[in-house]
């Protein structure tokens, strides 16, 4: 059974396909923040304060985050729910909006899909952390204030993620292959 509707955008494992998204996305998310806040506060709690911006301020730190953190993740969960979707019993293909938006980038190696997610993810941050750190008003924060805005930043970002990543490991895998002298593609 082939699964092609805009509703269909999980595998078919007796469980709602997007509930199981959601499940994958939310436990990155939970697990991501904790652990990256346990990294923040470790590196951060014997500092007075942190800057938000500036060479070594918040934002920076934060986007270095969200490009090392989406990479290896991706790296992670890309093969991951490949070998899922692999053992279904239902051959699951992500919807069409994903392909028509993002199915240019399946061919790929994951490591480029990884990197692409990555720089995406900086990119996307760049104008949400400003705008957030601007409203909040505050130009230094301490290290619990900031340990708890890495963990909500790095899990929200992962519950971003996770779902785009599911979809890539979906979608069939057709490596382009360069043409040989006397071969046939």
């Amino acid at each position: 059974q082939i699964i092609k509707s805009n509703d269909a955008i999980g595998v078919v494992m007796n469980v709602n396909s997007r509930g199981y998204i959601a499940k994958e996305a939310l436990g990155s998310g939970v697990v991501n923040g904790l652990i990256n806040g346990a990294f923040a506060w470790y590196l951060s709690r014997d500092k007075e304060q942190l800057l938000v911006w500036g060479e070594k301020g918040m934002v920076v730190d934060f986007l270095f985050t969200a490009l090392i953190l989406v990479f290896l993740l991706s790296l992670i969960v890309l093969p991951l729910q490949r070998r899922k979707f692999a053992k279904a019993s239902t051959v699951v293909q992500p919807p069409f909006a994903f392909i028509r938006y993002l199915g240019w980038a399946a061919g790929y190696r994951d490591s480029v899909k990884s990197l692409l997610l990555a720089l995406t993810a900086v990119v996307a941050s760049l104008p949400l952390l400003w705008l957030v750190f601007s409203l909040m008003g505050a130009q230094s924060y301490s290290p619990y204030e900031f340990t708890v805005l890495k963990s909500v930043y790095t899990g929200l970002l992962s519950v971003a993620v996770v779902p785009v990543v599911i979809l890539f490991a979906m979608h069939p895998v057709r490596r382009i292959k360069e043409k040989k002298e006397g071969e046939l593609v």
